[in-house]
């Protein structure tokens, strides 16, 4: 049996960055990555729970929860409720 010693989390997206059908899929959702990275954040600096960012933005604590933890992705709509939740405005452009 082969054991492979996995080191870090970076170590083990880089190896897995080689199958093309896995990094395309990555450089698609970076964009929802980084919003997400953005809610986890903001929520961080303002010491917001899940159930705390739900009652202002009106999105369900499961809905906030499956976002966070990438188990669905994130809406449009959705996207503004949060970012006028803290007060942000989202921008979105094209490169």
């Amino acid at each position: 049996m082969n054991t492979i010693k996995l080191n870090s989390i970076s170590h083990i997206k880089k190896r897995l960055m080689r199958n093309k059908k896995f990094a395309t899929l990555c450089s698609d959702k970076a964009p929802l990555d980084d919003f997400v990275d953005q809610i986890l954040l903001l929520r961080a600096e303002n010491n917001l729970t899940q159930q705390q960012l739900s009652e202002i933005s009106g999105i369900s604590t499961e809905d906030i929860n499956a976002i966070e933890s990438g188990d669905r992705d994130i809406t449009y709509a959705e996207m503004v409720r949060i970012s006028k939740a803290f007060g942000k405005k989202l921008i979105i452009e094209m490169r």
